[in-house]
């Protein structure tokens, strides 16, 4: 199926005025024009655009196939249709939604309801477990590719990347704070990884996941919580736990009156404790950062799949405190900053580790190092032609980056500042490589202000990869990763600043189709109203393909002037072919491409 054939009529037909395709017009939705003198006029002229775009992707059927169906006496497709397109009209929430619904006359026809309805059937439809939002989905993205322009290609790009959701307060489900490196504080969010297709015809959204708590790791979160809030409130709150329950304590609230304390109420302790602290291993006076050095320098870490680091770890003394206790080493990567946890058990091994390890780094919830590669397995599952792909430096991680490589993926990233690199024979670290290539550094043709060299590198546990050091105006020079080995230095810099999209992209679905602004509490309402918000946007990049003026529009500028402005059909009208009479304003597209396919069958076989 192509756009233009239900956009773009045969350019050789002859025009045909409006009032001659009154008669077809059924009876069903909203009138095809109105005339200026009538006083009712809808300010959504644009929703016939977004109807039009619903058909195109067939989004009804789309829910059918899901199996969603039904929401208590009001088919599904109408309450997805205003959850849908709430964002676009009124104030931006269901609840505006809906009184726009019951004001304005038009509305109600474009539902598909034989009635309006209330806000309470739009949450119960959010909040029904039995629908699959998450496949409904990807059965969006599986049906972008047969649609000839907004098919998927080879030259695109696809984008990943994390961003918050942040909600005001504790009783959304499974909701906790995370750190938010514009207000550099923590607050209440969900923490979401999302992917973006990029290319010329601008950016279309594939995916979103949450990261979601198991009940341990919900349990840790709230020990963190009352950590956060002093020793005496841990305490209390672990003291109305079973007594089986550990409790954690940061580098902050350490001392060995705080460890006494916790042995005083018979409570299980794991603590992360500062790098000087003097301890005694083996009965030698030693330093945290010491064992560190001699569990590298010895290759004793091993590998635990169970918490996604290496560990190594030993029984030590603190003094002051006069008992055995175990000491862990764990590290995410060889590449990677260690940290060192303390356990008041000396029989622990390092797999007992794992909660500790979740809730002292503040990391819970699912991996998303795995939620990110079943993304990929998805798209490579559905044959999706892409196979060029940028993320940021926190998913440079061996590991990830082999899995994409064996399913043909060509990745750009940057790297960190504590990854190495073998270049002739030397193990360099990223800041010893900029030191000694960015002198070699040349300009780069059609990129001003930039300058850039390029080397060859054996990366351990992946094997060759091109480093490309990068210095910008003010800006410190840093060194991107890529595993194509061929392609020339613009390419890589020009592929991973494609990254950037993604953040756009963040930005105007924030602001523009209220993705914060759910009013819903329970996880999977949350999870459909994201998908709801991928699914406005796509609606909006369809209908950008009827005009290349507008795939350089924002997602602002389409509400603006598309949907909640009269009069843009005229724009459209030249484009169809149609020409408009002076006592009418508006036309329903959906009805009207109809009208013109029966013209250009009519008028295909006429001389002339």
């Amino acid at each position: 199926m192509s756009l233009s054939d239900v956009t773009r009529p045969n350019v050789k037909a002859r025009p045909v005025k409006i009032c001659d395709l009154l008669p077809q017009i059924p009876e069903r939705g909203a009138p095809v024009v109105v005339s200026k003198g009538e006083h009712e006029v809808s300010k959504h002229a644009g929703l016939y655009f977004v109807r039009r775009a619903w058909d195109v992707l067939d989004v009804d059927g789309l829910l059918r196939r899901c199996g969603i169906q039904k929401c208590q006496g009001v088919p599904a497709e109408a309450a997805a249709f205003l959850q849908t397109v709430t964002p676009l009209i009124g104030r931006g929430t269901v609840i505006s939604g809906v009184e726009e619904l019951k004001i304005d006359p038009f509305l109600p026809g474009f539902t598909g309801a034989e009635s309006s309805f209330g806000k309470d059937v739009v949450y119960r439809f959010l909040k029904d477990e039995r629908y699959d939002f998450e496949a409904f989905n990807w059965a969006r993205v599986e049906q972008l590719q047969g649609v000839k322009e907004l098919r998927f290609s080879a030259k695109g790009m696809l984008i990943l990347d994390g961003s918050l959701a942040r909600k005001t307060g504790s009783h959304f489900e499974r909701i906790h704070p995370l750190y938010d490196h514009v207000t550099d504080s923590y607050l209440p969010a969900y923490d979401m990884l999302a992917m973006v297709y990029a290319d010329r015809r601008g950016e279309m959204p594939v995916a979103v996941s949450i990261r979601t708590m198991t009940d341990e790791q919900h349990h840790c979160l709230q020990l963190l919580k009352a950590s956060r809030r002093g020793f005496k409130s841990l305490l209390r709150y672990a003291a109305s736990a079973p007594r089986s329950t550990p409790i954690y304590i940061r580098p902050l609230d350490f001392s060995t009156a705080h460890l006494k304390q916790a042995d005083r109420h018979g409570l299980p302790w794991f603590a992360q404790i500062p790098q000087d602290l003097p301890i005694e291993a083996e009965g030698e006076p030693t330093t945290p950062q010491r064992l560190k050095r001699r569990f590298n320098r010895e290759g004793l870490f091993v590998m635990h799949e169970e918490i996604g680091s290496e560990a190594a770890g030993c029984l030590v003394k603190v003094p002051a405190y006069r008992r055995l206790v175990k000491l862990f080493v764990y590290r995410e990567a060889p590449d990677k900053s260690m940290r060192v946890i303390l356990a008041s058990d000396p029989s622990l091994d390092e797999r007992d580790f794992q909660e500790a390890v979740y809730a002292l780094r503040g990391d819970f919830g699912e991996d998303k190092i795995q939620l990110a590669l079943s993304m990929y397995r998805r798209l490579v599952d559905m044959e999706c032609p892409t196979r060029r792909t940028a993320f940021d430096n926190w998913f440079f991680v061996c590991d990830f980056c082999v899995e994409l490589d064996d399913m043909g993926f060509r990745w750009f990233t940057q790297a960190g500042d504590n990854s190495r690199f073998t270049i002739r024979g030397r193990l360099l670290s990223t800041r010893q490589i900029i030191e000694r290539y960015l002198p070699k550094a040349k300009t780069v043709r059609n990129l001003p202000g930039i300058k850039a060299h390029a080397v060859r590198a054996t990366w351990e546990g992946f094997g060759t990869v091109q480093l490309v050091i990068v210095q910008e105006e003010k800006r410190k020079p840093y060194v991107l990763v890529t595993n194509d080995l061929y392609i020339p230095v613009k390419g890589v810099i020009s592929s991973y600043k494609s990254r950037w999209r993604i953040e756009v992209t963040f930005r105007e679905e924030k602001q523009g189709l209220n993705l914060e602004g759910f009013r819903v509490r329970k996880l999977a309402a949350v999870k459909a109203h994201l998908a709801f918000v991928f699914l406005a946007h796509t609606l909006l990049r369809v209908l950008a393909q009827i005009d290349e003026a507008l795939i350089e529009k924002s997602i602002g500028w389409m509400k603006a002037k598309l949907v909640n402005v009269l009069g843009m059909a005229k724009r459209f009208a030249k484009k169809m072919g149609i020409e408009f009479l002076d006592d009418f304003e508006l036309y329903y597209l959906a009805e009207l491409v109809t009208a013109c396919r029966k013209r250009r069958k009519a008028y295909a076989s006429a001389p002339g």
